[in-house]
């Protein structure tokens, strides 16, 4: 249902920035949105299991326009000046990335959205409210959304505490970051994940970090795994989930259809073989 929902909605969508309307499509059935003079479209990156198994994608704002490069989220997010541009175009992207990956998406696999850490503050209750309404106008469940929250919230205990438990509240699932040091405090709260960089655990304390998430009933996603190597280092570590350009790299293509991402099980085979 989701799917023909969105369908419909994008085909009432104009081609092309024709007007000033916020989204259109292109083409090939993609939503971007408006953002000044800029074109926002999405690109997704998989999410594996141990077995290389999709069970997510990750959704990143790529920018399109008259001379324009691809940008980072952070940086991009970094133009919305005032708390209220930065409020809407936060809500402009995650409803582009819905709209291109629900559309596709029959495994009922997870997307992951990314929060900017102004954003936190910013809207001081309440979190995913609104971009709840969104989703269920097209019959997506809040549970099929994973929030990310920033490292940086890990300074603020009280704030991380409080932003968990809204986004909890309105059915979604919540990943968190650490700064150095905080690990143990992000894990006490108990998002359902934690993410941790391996240039942030060297000399065997992956395993550890590893570890004592699970010590709290959290799971470890471990990114930025670009080579072979590095996911057999995060697998002998422990880690339930991956990602990084060894499992797959951003894409227009979501990798919805498949059991697994083109490529994921070879990485996987050859980080296990003795």
């Amino acid at each position: 249902m989701p799917r023909s929902l969105i369908a419909a909605y994008r085909a009432r969508l104009p081609l092309g920035p024709a007007d000033a309307q916020l989204l259109h499509r292109t083409p090939d059935e993609r939503v971007f949105g408006l953002y000044r003079a800029a074109r926002l479209t999405s690109v997704f990156q998989p999410v594996a299991d141990r077995t290389g198994a999709v069970i997510g994608q990750v959704g990143y704002v790529r920018c399109e326009g008259d001379g324009a490069v691809d940008l980072s989220p952070w940086q991009f997010f970094a133009f919305a000046a005032s708390g209220d541009e930065l409020v809407r175009l936060d809500r402009l992207c995650r409803t582009v990335h819905a709209l291109n990956y629900f559309g596709v998406d029959e495994g009922g696999r997870r997307l992951h959205l990314l929060v900017e850490h102004r954003l936190l503050t910013t809207v001081p209750d309440d979190h995913g409210r609104a971009f709840e309404r969104v989703l269920a106008s097209f019959e997506v469940k809040a549970s099929r959304v994973v929030i990310e929250l920033p490292a940086e919230a890990s300074g603020n205990p009280g704030l991380l505490a409080h932003v968990i438990a809204n986004y909890r509240y309105h059915g979604y699932a919540v990943a968190a970051r650490a700064l150095p040091g905080k690990l143990e405090t992000v894990a006490a709260l108990r998002p359902d994940v934690v993410r941790l960089d391996p240039r942030d655990h060297r000399n065997g304390e992956l395993a550890k970090a590893i570890a004592l998430a699970r010590h709290f009933g959290v799971k470890a996603l471990v990114e930025r795994l670009d080579s072979a190597a590095a996911v057999e280092h995060a697998l002998a570590a422990g880690a339930d989930a991956l990602q990084g350009f060894a499992i797959g790299r951003p894409s227009i293509e979501a990798h919805c259809s498949g059991a697994s991402v083109p490529g994921a099980n070879h990485v996987l085979e050859a980080a296990a073989a003795p």
